[in-house]
């Protein structure tokens, strides 16, 4: 002031009160169903004019459009910020029971924002149970008849895939020819043959990952 000079200091400058923006980040985007997801989650909040919120204290809590998700902070149990503008999540607080493709949301309340990680896909776990039948309960030598496989699911429901594996736990019957099952979303069949007639009942044991199922045919008659 006509060559007079004075200073003004600011110790610092502020975040924002009010949140402008959400970042939701993590390299999730294949789990299995029933397990917790294989990447961590970080959530960034950033004030209106796009700076580094270093400072909040918000609440947050996440959710699956589908209401599949179980997640640890949900609306009513919500995450809070301690001074600081990012958060690392666990991966051990989310978890997806059902397959297919699924999205993560994550949502402040107060200032009325979100954001979202899609395209999650959810994959069946191991196979649980399954119902397996004979299109025959009493067979005819050198005639083919079929094994079927139905409800295949893991243990939350969801349809499974794979190979079951058969055999005939019979040791006196030695002619015949039986095929695996490929089991495709819970459902599949296969044709067996058994050439030696026998007054004595037949059983196939199937095995599906482990889960052991048995078919019994009455007899196989000439």
């Amino acid at each position: 002031f006509s060559g007079i000079t004075n200073y003004v200091t600011l110790s610092r400058i502020l975040p924002g009160e009010r949140l402008g923006r959400m970042e939701l980040l993590s390299t999730v985007s294949k789990v299995t169903a029933g397990r917790k997801i294989n990447a961590n989650v970080e959530v960034r909040l950033y004030d209106v004019y796009d700076n580094a919120k270093y400072n909040a204290t918000n609440y947050i809590y996440f959710t699956n459009t589908a209401g599949e998700g179980e997640f640890s902070y949900r609306s009513g149990s919500a995450f809070q910020f301690t001074n600081t503008y990012n958060q690392i999540l666990s991966m051990t607080n989310f978890m997806y029971p059902k397959a297919g493709t699924k999205d993560l949301k994550v949502t402040n309340e107060q200032w009325g924002l979100s954001d979202t990680i899609s395209g999650i896909e959810v994959v069946a776990n191991t196979v649980d149970s399954y119902i397996s039948l004979s299109s025959v309960s009493t067979g005819i030598a050198g005639t083919p008849f079929s094994v079927n496989i139905s409800s295949a699911t893991d243990a939350y429901g969801n349809n499974v895939s794979g190979t079951v594996q058969v055999r005939i736990t019979n040791s006196g019957i030695v002619d015949y020819t039986v095929n695996d099952i490929v089991v495709n979303n819970g459902t599949g069949n296969n044709s067996q043959l058994i050439l030696d007639a026998s007054a004595n009942s037949v059983t196939l044991e199937l095995s599906f990952s482990g889960i052991t199922n048995y078919v019994t045919l009455s007899r196989i008659l000439p």
